[in-house]
């Protein structure tokens, strides 16, 4: 049994000494953390912080204090639906922010979720770019609304440059691309092997430091075909060696055992603490049917269900994250269950793959409560409903990242921040 001065330390700072003490009440109570509160000023929260805590659990009035750069992972107390707080909390790149003694309720859950190994910078493990998998378990679900604003929010808070590759469909219209932008397509005329220069020279860059591939668009309403697996296998590569951050928008598929996708069982793959070296064939996550050589066969593009799945298990075979997402219903949370199963069953570190539920609200078929008690700390993200601010961005082929007053845009930034911690300030 562990004693008290071996449990991980939290450190506390709020500008109300009630509320810094409740707080620390609450912290002990778990049995699983030990707190130590901070007195004014930034000089004693450093303090408090360079004695190792693993968490800071700050008032929103006091983020101010954190030291520029921290990388303890911050739980903000405040209200989330003041503007001021919500900025505050951005700003400091905190991991979550949760009203108190409102959420109360949550508190544990939150500390157990701030604090879970799921917050180590995967940048400590890859020397190279990191992949970054956005899998829906159901259509609809607002996969691609999540990708593109985890991608925009990596480039602009010093993550990039940042390449959004897109097997999902829509991508171009989502941001309004010209015509003309560089598809899949146009990547299958470069040299073989693919070179990491020749491919950032070749692919579009709509916004500083975020670059994009689309699928191309066809006019007469067909889907959009997908690229070979061959070629997303070497681009893939490529892209590692040219880009800090590499995400991944895939469709919905067999990672819910059939809901609205292909049928694909996992099977093992990297052991829990090592990460796989980069490599066209190569990931966290490998999917059973693979050739006896390890290599994903070559299937031309747009050959049908069979080359969809093909290009499914090498994105997500390659990916170093894996977000599963769904709508807050009762079949999209089984799927993310299923999905999470399969993860599990693979031995894939949950410390790499996390669940996000997106379009969280009073009006859900599934309550926010219910889904967190549901999927416990498995749950990376609840992004509330925002339907009509994302609605109009889309609209006009924009993001949200200068609207952190809107809750999903603040979820969907935590969350970033989260997989990816922000490393710089914000270029526009």
């Amino acid at each position: 049994m562990l004693t008290r001065d071996s449990l991980p330390l939290v450190a506390i700072a709020h500008a109300d000494p009630g509320t810094a003490d409740a707080l620390r009440h609450a912290v002990e109570s778990t049995g699983d953390w030990r707190a130590a509160v901070a007195g004014p000023g930034r000089e004693p929260l450093a303090t408090v912080l360079a004695c190792g805590a693993a968490i800071a659990v700050v008032g929103c009035g006091r983020l101010a204090d954190l030291a520029p750069g921290n990388t303890v992972p911050v739980l903000a107390i405040g209200d989330p639906d003041r503007p001021a707080d919500l900025r505050a909390a951005t700003d400091a790149g905190a991991d979550s922010l949760l009203p108190w003694p409102d959420g109360a309720a949550d508190f544990a859950l939150e500390l157990a979720r701030v604090g879970s190994a799921a917050f180590a910078p995967v940048t400590a493990t890859r020397p190279d770019g990191i992949v970054v998998a956005v899998a829906g378990v159901q259509g609809g679900a607002g996969t691609t609304t999540l990708a593109i604003h985890l991608a925009g929010a990596w480039a602009r808070w010093g993550s990039g440059p940042v390449l959004l590759a897109d097997l999902a469909g829509g991508l171009g219209f989502r941001l309004d691309l010209s015509p003309t932008t560089p598809t899949w397509s146009s990547l299958g005329a470069l040299a073989e092997p693919i070179d990491g220069g020749a491919l950032a020279r070749t692919i579009a860059t709509p916004w500083p430091g975020l670059s994009v591939v689309p699928l191309p668009g066809l006019s007469d309403g067909a889907p959009e075909p997908r690229p070979a697996t061959e070629l997303v296998g070497q681009v893939l590569a490529a892209a590692r060696t040219a880009f800090h951050t590499i995400v991944l928008d895939v469709p919905p598929a067999g990672l819910a055992g059939g809901q609205g996708g292909a049928s694909l069982d996992l099977a093992p793959g990297a052991a829990a603490d090592v990460m796989p070296q980069p490599g066209p064939h190569t990931g966290a996550a490998v999917f059973a049917e693979r050739p006896p050589d390890g290599c994903p066969e070559r299937v031309p593009s747009g050959a049908g269900p069979a080359a969809d799945d093909a290009v499914l298990e090498l994105a997500v075979g390659q990916a170093d994250v894996l977000l599963m997402v769904a709508r807050p219903e009762s079949a999209g949370l089984t799927g993310l269950e299923t999905a999470d199963a399969a993860r599990m069953a693979a031995n894939i570190p949950a410390s790499r793959a996390g669940l996000v539920v997106m379009g969280s609200g009073a009006s859900a078929p599934v309550a926010p409560r219910e889904v967190r008690a549901r999927l416990g700390d498995r749950l990376w993200a609840l992004v509330p409903a925002s339907s009509a601010e994302l609605a109009a961005a889309a609209e006009d082929g924009l993001l949200l990242l200068d609207r952190p007053e809107i809750p999903a845009i603040q979820a969907m930034l935590a969350l970033a921040h989260r997989v990816v911690p922000f490393t710089g300030p914000a270029v526009r």
